[in-house]
C-alpha cells in the first residue's frame, strides 16, 4: 500500500512538473514574441518617420528652387540698372540685392544640395540654383569690376570737360565724349538761406534738337548768349539774355553742362573788368539728405585742378 502511494506521488509530481516547464516555455516565448515585435514596429517606425521627413525635405527643395528662380527678373533689373548709372555717369553698382541673392542660394546648396531621392525635380532644381546663384554672382562681379576699370578714365575727364575763356562774353570750350543734353547758365546767391530754391536762378538754358547726336567734340564751343545750330533756348522765352557784368559780393555766375555718355559738368565764375575767372567750392547743385530732402551741396568734380 505505501509502495503504490510512492508511485502515485511521484506521477502527481511528474504531472506538475511537465505543466510547470510547459507554462515556462510559453510564457518566455510569449515574451520573446513581444519584445521582438516591439523591436521591429520601432525600427520600422524609424525608418517610415525618416522617409517622410526626407521625402518632406525634397519637396520643400523643390519648392524653394522654384521661388529663387523669380528672382531672375529681380537680377535683371539690378543690371539694367547699373547700364543706366553708367550712361548717366553715376555708376554706383547695387551691392546689397546681389549679396542678397547669392547668399540664399548658399544657403539652399548648403541645405539641400546634396539629398539622396528618386524625385525627377529634384536633380533640375539643384542645376536651376547653380544656375541662378551665378547670375547673381554675375551681378554684384560684372558691375562692380567694370566700373573700378572705368574709374582712371572718369577720373580724367572729370579734370576739365569745359574751359572758359576769359571774354566778354565767356565762351565755354567744351571737349570730351558723350553728347550734349543740356546746356544752362544762372546766378548763385549765397547770401539766400539754405533751404531756399531761389539761391540759383537760372538766365539762359538752350536744348540740342537731338540728344543722341549733338556730340560735345562736334559742338566745340558755347558762346554765352549765342544758340549753337542744332539748339533751342527755352530761357528767357524770347531774346537773348541779359549781358554778364560784375555781380555783388555774395554771388557768382554758375554753369551746368548734362551729358549723356560722359560725366556732366558743373561750375561757378565771376566777372572782373569784363574777364572771367573760375571759383571752386560753391554749393550750387541739389542733392538730398537723411530724411530725403533737397538740399543745395557742392557740385561732383568741381575742384581746383591746381591743388
Amino acid at each position: 500500500m505505501s509502495r503504490l502511494l510512492l508511485v502515485a506521488s511521484e506521477k502527481v509530481a511528474n504531472v506538475v512538473h511537465s505543466g510547470l516547464c510547459q507554462n515556462f516555455f510559453e510564457a518566455l516565448v510569449a515574451c520573446v514574441g513581444t519584445y521582438c515585435a516591439r523591436k521591429i514596429c520601432k525600427k520600422l517606425s524609424i525608418s517610415v518617420v525618416g522617409v517622410l521627413l526626407e521625402n518632406q525635405r525634397v519637396t520643400n527643395a523643390v519648392a524653394g528652387a522654384n521661388t529663387f528662380r523669380l528672382s531672375i527678373s529681380l537680377a535683371a533689373l539690378v543690371i539694367l540698372w547699373w547700364i543706366i548709372g553708367v550712361l548717366t555717369k553715376d555708376p554706383s553698382p547695387p551691392v546689397f540685392l546681389p549679396l542678397v541673392g547669392i547668399g540664399y542660394g548658399a544657403l539652399w546648396l548648403y541645405r539641400y544640395g546634396s539629398l539622396t531621392t528618386s524625385d525627377v525635380d529634384y536633380p533640375l532644381a539643384v542645376k536651376r540654383v547653380k544656375r541662378i546663384t551665378l547670375i547673381w554672382l554675375l551681378a554684384l562681379v560684372l558691375p562692380w569690376g567694370i566700373s573700378k576699370l572705368s574709374v582712371p578714365e572718369h577720373r580724367l575727364v572729370t579734370q576739365e570737360t569745359v574751359e572758359i575763356q576769359g571774354t566778354d562774353p565767356p565762351v565755354f570750350v567744351l571737349s570730351g565724349p558723350g553728347s550734349i543734353t543740356y546746356f544752362g547758365v544762372g546766378v548763385f546767391s549765397r547770401a539766400l538761406p539754405e533751404k531756399s530754391p531761389n539761391r540759383v536762378q537760372l538766365i539762359w538754358e538752350i536744348f540740342p534738337h537731338d540728344i543722341f547726336s549733338t556730340n560735345i567734340e562736334s559742338v566745340g564751343q558755347i558762346a554765352y548768349g549765342t544758340v549753337p545750330p542744332g539748339f533751342s533756348q527755352s530761357t528767357p522765352a524770347n531774346g537773348p539774355p541779359l549781358p554778364l557784368a560784375p555781380l555783388e559780393p555774395g554771388k557768382y555766375y554758375v554753369f551746368y553742362l548734362l551729358t549723356m555718355g560722359a560725366p556732366h559738368v558743373m561750375g561757378a565764375f565771376e566777372m572782373k573788368d569784363g574777364k572771367t575767372s573760375r571759383v571752386y567750392g560753391l554749393p550750387f547743385c541739389v542733392g538730398f539728405n537723411e530724411k530725403g530732402e533737397g538740399v543745395w551741396t557742392r557740385c561732383r568734380g568741381d575742384e581746383n585742378p591746381a591743388k
